[in-house]
């Protein structure tokens, strides 16, 4: 019988909901993630974070604390989903893109300080230059700029699919 814990970092609360809805798959709590936090009695801990500047928040903290076995990794972002991005965000974050999910988050400015909306004016004004821009980058720009709730509960189904199914 295996034992799920669910753990989260989230600023604006779009994390937050993909976690509920994956705990509530396995029928546990999810919990705001604490450095420090009990995962040694789990058979599977199921991180989710958010993106900010190619980096999943937290997640240097929580691979020391959980064998890489036990550990899905549910990252949430401002861009698109594809097989590039989840791939490009396996590799700036040394993970297994077998045991990462990436899926789209939100943008809540007020919830951001100075310096983390200063960051993201920059990233839109790059994105904006670019003359090159691909679908999936016109995309993450008008998010930018609009901000908003790109939730998609069911594309974190996967995760829980492969949580559930692995043996």
């Amino acid at each position: 019988m295996h034992k799920y814990k669910v753990v989260y970092v989230s600023k604006t609360g779009f994390t937050k909901q993909y976690a509920e809805y994956i705990a509530s798959a396995l029928n546990v709590k999810a919990e705001l993630y604490k450095k420090g936090t009990n995962t040694k009695e789990y058979s599977k801990v199921i991180f989710c974070s958010f993106v900010f500047g190619g980096n999943i928040s937290e997640l240097a903290d929580i691979k020391n604390e959980v064998d890489d076995d036990k550990l899905f990794v549910l990252a949430t972002g401002i861009y698109p989903p594809s097989p590039q991005r989840l791939s490009l965000l396996a590799k700036d974050n040394r993970l297994d893109e077998s045991r990462l999910y990436y899926v789209s988050g939100g943008l809540d400015f007020s919830n951001l300080n100075f310096i983390k909306k200063a960051m993201l004016k920059m990233v839109r004004s790059t994105l904006e230059k670019k003359s090159d821009r691909g679908a999936d980058d016109n995309e993450a720009l008008r998010r930018l700029t609009q901000g908003g709730c790109f939730v998609d509960l069911n594309s974190s189904n996967p995760l829980i699919k492969d949580v559930l199914d692995e043996r």
